[in-house]
């Protein structure tokens, strides 16, 4: 347990020493999902749903990424509305969490455009594959 101690205090004292590492680190935090997600059992429409909010978070981040714009990348998820208090499917809110940690990096400037670019198309082409899982035809 000393041990551990000793450790975060190290780490905390290499971030407070070094102000652009501090500065980052303020920049975004990774939260709980913003959903609560299930493996069975969830609810079709709010999944649906928040889907389309990924799906245009994610394009409109991608665009920021495009034109320079980093610091205003994951605005749209920012201020998605307040999470519902039904369940969505888990492979959703997974995804909804692997966009917010790619905003993140973005934000922080730790990944090179190809990189986050590439990420950014991944998890539209993942999005669009639960859309045609949950609703064929749409």
């Amino acid at each position: 347990m000393t041990k551990t101690w000793m450790l975060l205090l190290l780490l905390s004292g290499c971030a407070a020493s070094n102000p652009m590492r501090r500065a980052s680190m303020t920049l975004c935090s990774v939260g709980d999902p913003a959903w609560p997600s299930a493996p069975r059992d969830w609810d079709r429409a709010t999944t649906l749903d928040v889907l389309g909010t990924l799906s245009q978070a994610t394009d409109d981040d991608r665009a920021r990424l495009h034109a320079g714009h980093l610091d205003e990348v994951g605005a749209l998820l920012d201020a998605a509305p307040a999470p519902s208090r039904a369940f969505i499917a888990h492979d959703v809110a997974e995804l909804g969490t692997r966009l917010r940690q790619l905003d993140c990096a973005v934000r922080a400037r730790t990944l090179p455009f190809d990189v986050a670019d590439r990420r950014y198309a991944q998890i539209l082409g993942e999005l669009r594959v639960e859309r045609s899982v949950l609703a064929p035809g749409s």
